[in-house]
């Protein structure tokens, strides 16, 4: 189980073994995770070797969990003045 921050709408992700599920890639939907910075997060997760796809510039990039499951980080973009 992974977690974050203390405020009420944290978020809280649990990641759970089911012997019935055939392996690999959930073709259903994506994992979205927000982040303060996704384009920082993505490059440094590049730098690591982890291939990551821009999707929407300083918003959106796309990366696989081992298994190839999707998953977007998301940063969303700053309010026009």
């Amino acid at each position: 189980i992974m977690g974050y921050g203390g405020s009420p709408d944290a978020a809280i992700l649990a990641l759970l073994v089911a012997p019935r599920r055939p392996a690999g890639p959930n073709v259903m939907s994506r994992l979205i995770l927000r982040v303060p910075d996704a384009r920082a997060l993505a490059a440094h997760l590049a730098r690591q070797g982890i291939a990551t796809r821009e999707v929407v510039p300083n918003v959106a990039y796309f990366l696989s969990d081992p298994e190839g499951n999707p998953i977007e980080l998301y940063t969303p973009p700053s309010p026009k003045p």
